[in-house]
């Protein structure tokens, strides 16, 4: 519809360190240093939030207005097809 706002997204919510395991997974690259929260809010407040930052989105609207559904089955699947075309 003109002049609405859709929410394209997952079905379910995931965490940027989700994101970078997955991709860590899938190139065969050794996990990254972890930095706990603690370390992370006292060298780089900034960072911390960012990377904390969860939005509460929903799909339902797209899903229930334009019949839209989700090319993939899962975020995973989508990534692993994104990178397999990036290779």
């Amino acid at each position: 519809m003109p002049g609405q706002i859709y929410e394209i997204v997952d079905d379910r919510g995931v965490s940027m360190t989700e994101i970078v395991q997955a991709i860590v997974e899938y190139i065969g690259a050794p996990a990254p240093f972890a930095v706990p929260g603690w370390a992370l809010r006292l060298l780089a407040p900034f960072l911390a939030d960012v990377t904390a930052l969860r939005l509460p989105l929903s799909n339902a609207k797209a899903r229930a207005q334009l019949g839209w559904k989700p090319r993939y089955s899962t975020w995973r699947d989508g990534l692993s097809q994104m990178l397999a075309r990036a290779a």
